[in-house]
């Protein structure tokens, strides 16, 4: 009877560490290795832009990336885990660094490091000293099992996400008194540059990565409203805090509310009268669903 007794606690103790060891080693066989080379690039207006020379995967899949340098720069997805081996090469007449490997390549120069995606989030890439002229980019970190932001339906129930159930992302950084943005669907990247009209069908699942750096700013987008990771609360608006902070969501496109043009902008209303504002456009499904975009760093102005 007592070495029952002994026997079962030790059998419970030697199970979960054998389960623990099992599930390291299941994680470890899903992280995977992406090996990037960006360059720091000047733009025809003067302005800074990181562009993708290239990005291979152990996975064999990865974005189809702008010929450009853009800003933003290029977001990069990886999942919890994941080893990044980076380059930077600065093709550009000043000193650019790269956070959060906290290196910095002089003109012509090439620098690397090594980072692991440790936290799942959305996270700005940045030269800290030049980002407010373009140098600043997103890394994507997502649960190794697919699953992104819940998202809140017609009858205000909320329902659990994959990644692949998603029709498509925006990328949407706070600066100064502008919005800088991209478009990630069906596997290419597309910068929207300032202010972009953003496009998309009814029904659409759609998640959106919002950055700011330098002072903060409120992110507010009408008519739509999702769950919040940091307070289990139901929100339209969020607060993001000065220095550096983002946040992450998805939603239904027009869930409840329909077809129309739907305002986002910074709920700071001196920053609202700069400027700081676009439009979410949502469009009957089956229509066509392509965002807009803005002023770019080439002069090239869309109607917006």
């Amino acid at each position: 009877m007592k070495s029952n007794v002994l026997g079962s606690p030790i059998k419970t103790i030697i199970g979960f560490t054998l389960f623990t060891a099992l599930l390291w080693i299941s994680n470890v066989a899903l992280a995977a290795t992406h090996n990037i080379h960006l360059s720091a690039e000047t733009l025809p207006n003067g302005q800074h832009g990181y562009k993708m020379l290239s990005h291979t995967s152990s996975e064999g899949s990865t974005p189809t990336y702008p010929n450009e340098a853009t800003i933003p720069g290029p977001t990069v997805f990886v999942k919890q885990g994941d080893v990044l081996n980076v380059t930077l090469t600065n093709n550009t007449p000043l000193n650019v660094g790269l956070s959060p490997g906290s290196i910095e390549a002089k003109p012509g120069d090439t620098q690397s490091f090594t980072y692991t995606a440790n936290e799942v989030g959305t996270i700005a890439y940045h030269d800290k000293d030049s980002h407010l002229v373009g140098l600043f980019g997103a890394l994507v970190v997502d649960n190794a099992d697919g699953s992104v932001d819940n998202f809140i339906d017609e009858n205000g129930s909320i329902v659990a996400t994959k990644r692949a159930d998603l029709d498509k992302e925006f990328v949407m950084f706070m600066i100064g008194s502008t919005f800088w943005g991209a478009e990630i669907a069906n596997g290419n990247q597309i910068p929207l540059w300032t202010n972009p009209t953003l496009g998309a069908a009814k029904d659409d699942i759609v998640r959106f990565h919002v950055l700011s750096l330098g002072p903060g700013h409120t992110w507010h987008l009408h008519a739509h409203r999702w769950p919040d990771k940091a307070s289990t609360s139901i929100i339209d608006v969020k607060l993001l805090k000065d220095i550096s902070d983002s946040h992450s969501f998805t939603i239904k496109a027009g869930a409840g509310v329909g077809t129309g043009y739907w305002q986002y902008h910074c709920h700071l209303f001196s920053h609202m009268e700069a400027g700081m504002a676009g439009k979410f456009h949502v469009v009957a499904a089956g229509e066509s669903a392509n965002s807009i975009a803005g002023a770019s760093p080439s002069g090239s102005i869309f109607l917006n």
